[in-house]
């Protein structure tokens, strides 16, 4: 009876915000938790060969980041708590009021966990400000994207429920808390002061106030990339990710040193002072004024191809044109964003790390692939299958040389299947009418086609008959046979043999984890496909997105101005691809891979042939920082010609 009565006694003598505190603290960090753990259901393929005992230390990690976002959200609440606690009165209006203050503070940071647990899935990076990317006036169709995604709706109704939850656990926390007493106010200032400073530390995530506060690079302690990623509150990293905004400039080496250093790269020995790496390309060989038909495929990732090890047959059409095409096997898309594919395919510039290349205030003006076409007589036209305001297409395609841009609104209704608009049947369907139109004029045509399919929302033809089950492969076996249909019919025009087909992805997709930027995310096929024009070849030297423009014109010999970063494939070769997302960037040739992390600063050097993921830095530093320093001298000339607005000569 004394032991209980001496329990009793200590548990009285606990102030009640302390108490409140504690519950608080131990119900946001479980919540979060359990977000962690459906995360780590949903993306449980990508754990490789993980142990169990790397997990738990993975989720202990994530205890840290957690409580520092605990820390800044209970902040408000539990100082009201703490002020209340000296006037001894804990009213029901007082504890209604405090539990729907802590519930708009933190509901949200649940919404955003619900959010990055698909966003994950699909990016492998988690949910950051670059989603937020060119929004403006496209409110309604990322809702209308959010609420007719499957995958989104499983994650909506566990975050309603986990909101009604919290708020009524809160509240029940701050109503049934005793004791709410007056006096003992040395006992409650000790006790509070001592409160605020673990807080406090937890804010920072150590009681070390001489090292840095928490921040991502220390989530990761091993070379297992999901691991490293797990521990990782969704909340911190969304906040995190504001602190680099539009205005944002990269500063990777000095402006002068980069530009000279580019110019040596591309044989320019009397730059212009204003466009300093601009050149005049010519040709010996007669020109041809082909037609050219690019294909810029959602999502297509070389792991896709049977060429590449797959062995589900998701793209029989690919594999066939493969062997009769011009087809270069180490090409890198220069981001992950559709928009950047966009971007870098017609302008031969790179993108910088999470910058929405075609948004701004004032649109940039590039010598762009279609400008370039137009000068010599060619009509241009880009095909959409959804809303042209999107990442600002229509603006940015108009401003840099295309002539009309096909989008949503110009398709019946009817044929409208989701968010993103109309299916790739359709949308073949609908370009190859009007490229016919353009061919009867008897001028030479360029004609770009952005697929959609294979970006969820997916949608599944009713008809068509699937080979796989998972739908991540069904719409790559349904994006290729669309591909199979449009060529078929294609070759039946009068404009076919003298017509240039380019196919390319505008990224892949995230099927490998093996490093923090997975490869399968940028590697993609590049197919030059004109069997009576380009002599079939495999071809195996780097390459990156910004060569296609480059290659276009060397192929048809048109001369033009060169004032862009890529290079003529069949003519030059290229020391290193490049590769760039939010969390770094990437330098490759055919054996080493040079990786920086943005968020730590660390550099590591890879055999990624072999998928080995020992760190060769210490042992080849003079490698990894040459390939370094080429990434770096492209990035910052880019970065300075787009601060001088000199992208476009004219």
């Amino acid at each position: 009876m004394k032991l209980l009565n001496n329990k009793t006694n200590i548990k009285s003598a606990i102030p009640a915000n302390i108490k409140i505190a504690a519950k608080l603290y131990l119900l946001v960090v479980g919540i979060y938790t359990l977000f962690r753990l459906g995360l780590l259901l949903v993306c449980f393929q990508k754990l490789g060969d993980a142990t169990f005992a790397e997990v738990l230390k993975a989720f202990a990690i994530g205890l840290r980041f957690d409580c520092v976002v605990a820390g800044f959200a209970l902040a408000l609440p539990i100082l009201l708590v703490s002020i209340a606690t000296f006037v001894g009165k804990n009213s029901r209006w007082f504890a209604k009021t405090i539990a729907i203050v802590t519930s708009i503070i933190l509901i949200p940071t649940f919404a955003v966990c619900a959010a990055d647990i698909p966003y994950f899935n699909q990016f492998f990076i988690h949910f950051n400000s670059a989603a937020f990317d060119g929004l403006e006036g496209n409110i309604t169709l990322v809702m209308k994207m959010i609420f007719e995604e499957v995958r989104f709706w499983i994650m909506i109704v566990p975050a309603i429920i986990v909101a009604i939850v919290f708020y009524i656990a809160t509240h029940r926390i701050l109503t049934n808390t005793k004791p709410w007493t007056k006096g003992q106010y040395i006992a409650k200032t000790i006790s509070t002061i001592v409160l605020l400073f673990l807080m406090f530390a937890g804010m920072r995530g150590n009681l070390n106030f001489k090292t840095r506060p928490l921040h991502t690079g220390m989530a990761y302690f091993g070379n297992n990339q999901m691991l490293n990623q797990l521990g990782l509150n969704p909340m911190f990293i969304f906040l995190n990710s504001f602190s680099s905004t539009d205005d944002d400039k990269i500063a990777l080496m000095p402006n002068a040193e980069a530009i000279i250093s580019m110019q040596k790269r591309l044989d320019i020995t009397t730059p212009d002072p204003t466009y300093p790496i601009a050149r005049q390309i010519s040709f010996d060989e007669n020109q041809r004024k082909l037609n050219v038909v690019l294909i810029l495929m959602e999502s297509m990732s070389a792991y896709n191809l049977s060429y590449h090890g797959n062995t589900k047959m998701l793209t029989p059409f690919l594999d066939s044109i493969l062997n009769h095409s011009l087809y270069f096997e180490n090409c890198y898309t220069m981001g992950n964003r559709t928009c950047s594919g966009m971007y870098s395919t017609t302008t031969a510039y790179p993108t910088l790390f999470d910058k929405q290349p075609m948004y701004g205030t004032t649109i940039r003006l590039f010598n762009s692939l279609p400008y370039e076409l137009k000068k010599h007589g060619y009509s241009t036209t880009f095909f959409l299958t959804h809303d042209k305001n999107f990442d600002n297409s229509n603006g940015f395609l108009l401003a840099n040389g295309y002539d009309r841009v096909y989008s949503q609104e110009d398709y019946p209704a009817h044929e409208i299947k989701n968010t993103w608009g109309v299916c790739d049947e359709f949308l073949f369907d609908f370009a190859l009418n009007k490229i016919d139109t353009l061919a009867s004029s008897n001028n030479p045509f360029f004609a770009t086609i952005l697929t959609i399919s294979n970006h969820p929302p997916y949608y599944f033809d009713p008809d068509f008959e699937f080979r796989n089950k998972d739908d991540n492969e069904k719409i790559v076996e349904y994006a290729d046979a669309m591909l199979r249909k449009f060529f078929e019919q294609a070759s039946k025009t009068s404009w076919f043999d003298s017509t240039v087909f380019v196919l390319i992805g505008d990224h892949g997709t995230s099927q490998d984890a093996t490093y923090p930027l997975p490869l399968s995310y940028f590697h993609t096929p590049l197919m030059f496909y004109a069997p009576n024009i380009i002599a079939a070849e495999i071809n195996q030297n780097m390459a990156n997105q910004i060569d296609v423009f480059p290659s276009i014109m060397g192929i048809l010999n048109l001369p033009y101005t060169a004032n862009h970063f890529g290079i003529d494939l069949r003519r030059q070769k290229r020391p290193f691809a490049c590769i760039m997302n939010v969390s770094g960037y990437a330098i490759l040739d055919n054996e080493w891979m040079m990786l920086y992390k943005k968020n730590t600063g660390e550099k590591l050097l890879y055999k990624y042939r072999d998928k080995d993921i020992t760190n060769h830095i210490s042992t080849q530093p003079e490698r990894a920082n040459n390939m370094d320093l080429y990434g770096k001298q492209m990035w910052q000339t880019t970065q300075y010609l787009l601060d001088k607005r000199a992208t476009r000569t004219e």
